[in-house]
C-alpha cells in the first residue's frame, strides 16, 4: 500500500482515496450487544476498524487511535514493524466472512487437517485467537488505550468481515463529523432474510441503532426507518431513496441505492443461481441488472421504466449541503427531485420482527 501512497497519479488525486473496514474480533466483547435474533457474531459495541493508506485504526471513541499503516503491527518505540501494509492482506481482513461457519470440536478433531491446526495453535503467542480471524501484532497494546479499549491487554488483535457486526454497508468512517462530508452513495447488495434474498434497509438500519445508542457525539448519521418492515413498506429499497433532506447539515445526505427487488425493466429476476454454474448469459444478466438499479431512478410516472431527470436529481442530491449553507432555497427540478426521492420521515407503525435487524 506504500508504493500505491507514493504513486503519481495518487499524489496528484487521480485516483480513489481508499478505505476499507473491518470489525474488531475480540474475545472481550459484550456479548450481550450481539444484534438479536439475527446470525452476526460481533457485538456492535466493537470497535470497527478504518484501514486507508495512510494509518489503520478507529474513530470510535472507545479507541479513538491509530497507527501508521507502514508500521502495522508495531508495538513499541524501540523496533519497528513493517511489511504488514500489504494490500490483499489488508483487503482480506476487509472481507474475512468466514468467521459465520465455524465448525465443532469434534468435527475438527476428526478432520485430517487437525494435526496441522493443532501445531499451529501452538505457536500462537495468546489465547481465545481464532484462525479464521485476520490477525495483526496489536499496535494499541498496553496503558495508553487501558480502560476503553477491549483488547488492550491482549498482543494480538483479530478483524473480521465489515459486516460481522450487521453493518454490510462500510459508511461508519465517513459519518465522523470531523469529517464533514457533504454526500454519502450508500450501495446496499445485502441480503436481509426479512425480505426474501433482497436488500431491506438493515444495514442502515444497524448503522443508526449503533450511532444513537453509543456513540452520538462522534458520528453524524440522518435519520431512517428503525426496521426493516418500514423499508420494504415504503418501497425505500426498491428505488433510490435520499436520506436527511431536511437534517442538520451537520449530518451528509445520504444517497441509497439498494437491489431491493425484481426489477420494473420485465426481465426475470436472477435469484438462486449456483455461484459455481453460473453462464454467460446469466453473468451478464446480473451486470445488466446492476445497471438498471443504478440508472432507473423513480420515474414520475408509474408506468414509465426510467426517470429522465434522474441524472439532475443526482447533481441535485450531491450539491445540496453545499446550497444550504450559502442559504439558497431548493428550486425548479432540484425542488421537485426532493419531493420525489426524498424519504419523508413517515412510518407505518409497523412492528420490528425478528428478522427486521438482520
Amino acid at each position: 500500500m506504500i508504493i500505491y501512497l507514493y504513486s503519481s497519479t495518487f499524489v496528484s488525486y487521480e485516483q480513489p482515496f481508499p478505505i476499507l473496514v473491518a470489525t474488531l474480533l475480540s474475545p472481550n466483547g459484550n456479548m450481550s450487544n450481539v444484534i438479536p435474533d439475527s446470525s452476526f457474531i460481533v457485538p456492535i459495541s466493537n470497535p470497527i476498524m478504518e484501514l486507508n493508506v495512510y494509518e489503520m485504526g478507529s474513530y470510535d471513541p472507545t479507541l479513538a487511535a491509530f497507527t501508521p499503516m507502514e508500521y502495522l503491527g508495531t508495538m513499541n518505540e524501540s523496533i519497528c514493524v513493517t511489511n504488514y501494509d500489504q494490500a490483499g492482506l489488508v483487503m482480506g481482513a476487509s472481507g474475512d466472512w468466514n468467521t459465520y461457519y465455524n465448525t465443532s470440536e469434534s468435527t475438527l478433531v476428526s478432520n485430517s487437517m487437525y494435526t496441522m491446526i493443532e501445531a499451529l495453535n501452538d505457536t500462537l503467542p495468546q489465547n481465545n485467537i481464532v484462525l479464521d480471524g485476520t490477525l495483526f501484532p496489536n499496535s494499541f497494546h498496553g496503558p495508553a488505550t487501558e480502560g476503553t479499549f477491549i483488547d488492550a491487554g491482549e498482543t494480538i488483535i483479530m478483524m473480521s468481515d465489515g459486516g460481522s457486526d450487521g453493518e454490510a454497508v462500510p459508511i461508519q468512517p465517513l459519518l465522523v463529523k470531523a469529517r464533514g462530508l457533504d454526500v454519502i452513495f450508500a450501495i446496499d447488495s445485502n441480503q436481509d432474510w426479512a425480505n426474501e434474498y433482497w436488500s431491506a434497509g438493515g444495514s442502515l438500519v444497524n448503522t443508526q441503532n449503533r450511532i444513537n445508542t453509543l456513540f452520538p457525539t462522534a458520528y453524524s448519521f440522518p435519520p431512517v426507518p428503525t426496521n426493516t418492515s418500514e423499508f420494504i413498506a415504503q418501497n425505500l429499497s426498491t428505488t433510490p431513496t435520499f436520506f436527511g433532506c431536511d437534517s442538520s447539515t451537520e449530518a451528509p445526505l445520504i444517497i441509497y441505492l439498494a437491489n431491493g427487488g425484481p426489477p420494473r425493466d420485465g426481465e426475470t429476476s436472477l435469484t438462486n443461481v449456483a455461484p459455481n454454474n453460473v453462464t454467460a448469459e446469466q453473468l451478464q444478466a446480473f451486470l445488466d441488472q446492476t445497471y438498471t438499479i443504478a440508472t432507473q431512478g423513480n420515474p414520475a410516472n408509474v408506468s414509465a421504466a426510467a426517470d429522465p431527470e434522474w441524472p439532475a436529481c443526482l447533481a441535485c442530491g450531491v450539491v445540496d449541503r453545499a446550497r444550504n449553507r450559502t442559504g439558497v432555497e431548493r428550486s425548479g427540478v432540484c425542488s421537485s427531485c426532493f419531493d420525489r426521492y426524498c424519504w419523508n420521515g413517515s412510518t407505518y407503525g409497523l412492528e420490528v420482527t425478528s428478522d427486521a435487524s438482520s
